[in-house]
């Protein structure tokens, strides 16, 4: 697959893994607030939910994990 443009961001080819294609998409304002639109071939349903961490990178988009989630509410427990 080559890269390509969509309406709402563009698919291009990782460099550290050509084989993998990242998604850049354009930020929208939906519903008064910024926001970004999935393509309809990422499989993302309407209540899905995902984390979004800031790294030394940027941010990353990640779908949400319950017991990952209870992990780190219990180890932020256990440091305090």
């Amino acid at each position: 697959m080559s890269n390509f443009q969509t309406h709402d961001g563009s698919w291009r080819r990782c460099s550290a893994s050509p084989n993998r294609l990242v998604y850049f998409p354009k930020a929208r304002t939906v519903s008064h607030a910024p926001g970004f639109l999935a393509p309809l071939d990422l499989s993302v349903a309407k209540s899905d939910t995902f984390s979004i961490t800031e790294t030394p990178d940027g941010l990353l988009l990640t779908p949400f994990d319950e017991k990952i989630s209870r992990q780190i509410e219990i180890a932020e427990r256990i440091m305090r």
